[in-house]
């Protein structure tokens, strides 16, 4: 049986006390490969409580295989990060001792195995038994779902080595401020046909995913319903996506199911899609059916400001009045004027950021004339 590796959140802090955890993997290429010991005496190296801890370190001692033997290689491995991602900055950070060689330091970003640290101690040592070598290493750039950390001993080729030792394994780091969004379903009777996902549309992390869920026969729509709420940074742009698997939308033919998503802003919900019963795309004939939006996590709030401009007393010919500010940049026809009763008052209402404070100019016909605010 095929099992994948243990997942575990963050921020990770393993100290090694007594004992090389089972959730980590190690193989290697020769005899010489990662072990725990609270202390270690080699025929070549001593190595007594690393850095004054004794509740114990990993290490590999290629010293003690000897000379004339395969290259040694050896591999230690943590457990997958699953939430390791959605932060401004992510640190791995590890002690370490090295005695000739190279540790090699990778981690996994989600497709490929990627370098992001080189220990050479060449023929002298990087710390020391006392005093190892606090290293700390921006993973940032490689965020994702799967994320795992790998360090690879390495003697050369074959060169008679003595080795590394390692303690003190962290990883962590400062979240990105975040903006709560709440996503509600309400199923037809036939839930387990329903599915939706939250995905990160810049880097493909998948924020949140919820059913299929439980079929609701005799329908009961309190037993339908299902509310969740996930915290997505604010700088980033997402698809929420909704799919029923049979093609027929939330409607069973008799009961009518929903789905609203809200950004749960400071002065209240932000509404990002909401829909109900068929869905817009797809068909039973082409299943799945589904819906989706794609949005940023901007919390400013708008509200409907009407302009009115009378144009009774202008002499100047024109076709169309329009009004310009800061918001349209000035466009010139970006925001056209309308006068459905022909009393000469001439009207627009745009959605603006409430509490901004905005300039404002008529004009009509793409600037072709303006009002004038000096009276000379």
């Amino acid at each position: 049986m095929v099992t994948s590796a243990p997942s575990f959140a963050l921020p990770y802090v393993e100290p090694f006390t007594g004992g090389l955890p089972c959730t980590w993997s190690t193989n290697s290429t020769s005899a010489a490969n990662w072990f725990w010991t609270a202390n270690h005496l080699g025929a070549w190296w001593a190595i007594g409580a690393l850095g004054g801890d004794t509740t114990g370190f990993v290490m590999v001692d290629d010293d003690a295989i000897g000379n004339g033997t395969p290259a040694t290689v050896a591999q230690l491995t943590t457990p997958i990060f699953s939430d390791a991602f959605g932060y401004d900055t992510l640190t791995v950070e590890y002690d370490l001792y090295l005695n000739n060689d190279n540790l090699f330091v990778e981690v996994f970003d989600g497709t490929n195995w990627v370098g992001v640290d080189t220990a050479a101690a060449g023929f002298g040592t990087i710390g020391g038994s006392a005093t190892p070598q606090r290293r700390t290493i921006d993973i940032s750039a490689y965020q994702n779902q799967n994320l795992q950390v790998r360090f690879t001993y390495s003697d050369g080729g074959g060169n008679w080595g003595y080795g590394a030792a390692i303690d003190n394994f962290s990883i962590g780091g400062v979240l990105a401020p975040c903006t709560n969004v709440r996503v509600e379903v309400v199923t037809d009777i036939f839930g387990s046909e329903v599915t939706w996902s939250v995905t990160d549309v810049n880097t493909g992390i998948i924020w949140a995913t919820g059913g299929p869920y439980a079929d609701v026969n005799p329908y009961n729509a309190a037993a339908a319903t299902h509310i969740d709420t996930l915290c997505l940074p604010n700088g980033g742009n997402y698809e929420f996506r909704i799919n029923d698997s049979f093609g027929d939308g939330l409607f069973d033919g008799t009961n009518t199911g929903t789905y609203t998503v809200d950004k749960l802003c400071s002065w209240g919900w932000n509404n990002v899609i909401t829909g109900s019963g068929a869905q817009p795309y797809g068909s039973t004939t082409n299943p799945p059916s589904y819906d989706s939006v794609v949005f940023d996590m901007n919390c400013v709030q708008l509200s409907n400001v009407t302009f009115q401009v009378d144009m009774n007393q202008v002499s100047q010919s024109f076709t169309t009045p329009e009004v310009n500010g800061f918001w349209n940049n000035w466009c010139g026809n970006c925001n056209a004027m309308a006068d459905a009763n022909g009393d000469g008052i001439w009207t627009v209402t745009l959605p603006l950021p409430v509490g901004d404070t905005m300039e404002f100019k008529y004009s009509a016909d793409a600037w072709t004339i303006q009002e004038m605010n000096d009276p000379t």
